[in-house]
């Protein structure tokens, strides 16, 4: 599964998509890369090159 995030909306919209896939965990955005932190603040927290999701 992988979140994909628009981050060139207002505001940036994300869906987690390929929800059987078990092997990939992972995101992938489109837009502004300085986005990303705000996008899945409602989920977890970016930190540099890696993000941490609430269970």
């Amino acid at each position: 599964m992988y979140f994909d995030i628009d981050l060139a909306a207002q505001p940036p919209t994300v869906r987690l998509e390929d929800l059987e896939n078990f092997r990939i965990f992972q995101i992938e955005a489109s837009g502004p890369r300085e986005r990303v932190a705000d996008a899945i603040a409602p989920y977890g927290r970016w930190e540099g090159e890696f993000a941490w999701f609430d269970p």
